[in-house]
C-alpha cells in the first residue's frame, strides 16, 4: 500500500507544478518564537509576496472487510492552506482576488488531470474541494488571502 509520505510527497509535487514560485511546505508551520512577522516570511517567495502552502493530514479512515477482517484501502483526508498576498487596486490586472482565484482553477486542474497523481492505479483521490471561498486575513505585517483546501486520497490494498 502507498505510504502516507509517498502520498504527500505527490501532493507538494502537484502544488509546484500548478505554482513553480510558491513556498510549498510538506508540513504546518508555526513562527519562530512564536512571531508573527516570522509567520508571514515563512509564506514569502522570492519576490518577497505572500505566496505559498502548507499542509497536514487531518484523517485516515480504512476499510476492512471479511471474516477475519482484511485491509482493503485506507482513505486519508489532507488539508491544504494557501496564502496569497492581497493587493487591493482599482486596476483589476493588479488586484489580486481574480489572480488568486485564477491560481486556485490552476492548482484544481492539475490535481484534476492526474487522479493517482503518478503513483499507480491503487492511488485515486476525489478532487481538490475548496468548502469555503477566500478569507481575507493579516499575517504578520501584511494583509493575505487565505483559502482552505481538502484533499481525500484512497489508497487500496493489493493484497486482498
Amino acid at each position: 500500500m502507498v505510504s502516507e509520505s509517498a502520498i504527500r510527497t505527490a501532493i507538494v509535487a502537484k502544488i509546484r507544478e500548478a505554482d513553480d514560485t510558491a513556498k510549498v511546505h510538506r508540513r504546518w508551520r508555526y513562527p519562530a518564537q512564536n512571531r508573527l512577522a516570522e509567520f508571514a516570511n515563512l509564506f514569502r517567495d522570492e519576490q518577497g509576496k505572500i505566496n505559498g502552502y502548507m499542509m497536514r493530514r487531518i484523517r485516515r479512515d480504512p476499510e476492512m472487510r471479511g471474516i477475519p477482517a482484511r485491509l482493503v484501502s485506507v482513505s486519508q483526508i489532507f488539508a491544504i492552506r494557501f496564502y496569497s498576498q492581497l493587493i487591493d487596486n482599482d486596476d483589476p490586472a493588479i488586484a489580486s482576488e481574480e489572480n488568486t482565484q485564477a491560481r486556485i482553477d490552476a492548482l484544481a486542474a492539475e490535481f484534476e488531470t492526474d487522479v493517482q497523481m503518478g503513483l499507480g492505479n491503487t492511488v485515486f483521490h476525489a478532487g481538490l474541494q475548496m468548502p469555503l471561498d477566500l478569507v481575507d486575513v493579516i499575517l504578520g505585517d501584511a494583509a493575505a488571502h487565505r483559502a482552505d483546501f481538502r484533499l481525500e486520497v484512497t489508497t487500496a490494498n493489493v493484497e486482498c
